[in-house]
């Protein structure tokens, strides 16, 4: 099903246009009120906040791990003590000096074909009870354990036949607005976030 803006978006952007064709006009007396009738809705579009939801790993990924010491591969996992810093996917922060951890070949794709990768992963050795916010994009706030960093990071997006669609490299700061640009194609069905600089995964993200 194609993705319809929602109604405040729409009507910005007719409004936005309207003003457009004001302006080109000129700002006659007979026109003035179009403008101060539409002034309050000039906003970046792009800053809209759309709703996302990020999906957590895979339960039987975690329980296959922990349990049998398997990744998806069926290889044997590492485990190890966290130095600090270790990005954990399981509650999307990173990892505190001490933290007893997994590394493992994680597959995020379930459809066999061309795009379908493996990658190591981080995950904490035993299953956590504290809240993860899967509602919004984990973007830095300056703690040692932001799971985002200020540093480039990858977006890339796939349709529901898990081939690629489209994908940004980008800062933090502008992920939001990537986030919009990619949604509003409708052969997007998900989007990977990946480190730019290792290339490993990092979550899902899908429309809320």
């Amino acid at each position: 099903m194609r993705w319809k803006a929602p109604w405040t978006l729409r009507r910005a952007r007719r409004s936005l246009a309207s003003w457009r064709r004001t302006a080109a006009r000129g700002f006659r007396p007979g026109n003035a009120c179009v403008w101060i009738a539409y002034r309050p809705l000039d906003f970046n579009i792009k800053e809209y906040r759309m709703k996302i939801a990020i999906r957590p790993m895979r339960e039987d990924f975690l329980l296959k791990v922990r349990e049998a010491n398997l990744d998806d591969q069926n290889q044997k996992v590492v485990r190890l003590t966290a130095d600090g810093g270790e990005p954990c996917r399981d509650v999307l922060r990173r990892a505190r000096p001490g933290e007893e951890l997994i590394l493992a070949s994680y597959c995020p794709f379930t459809i066999a074909g061309p795009y379908k990768e493996y990658g190591p992963v981080f995950v904490l050795t035993s299953p956590s009870t504290e809240v993860v916010d899967y509602q919004s994009f984990p973007l830095p706030k300056g703690s040692p354990t932001d799971y985002l960093r200020e540093q480039p990071f990858v977006l890339r997006a796939y349709s529901k036949a898990e081939n690629i669609v489209a994908a940004e490299l980008l800062e933090p700061s502008s992920a939001q607005a990537v986030l919009n640009t990619l949604f509003e194609d409708s052969q997007v069905a998900f989007i990977l976030a990946r480190y730019a600089a290792y290339g490993c995964y990092s979550f899902r993200v899908e429309r809320g």
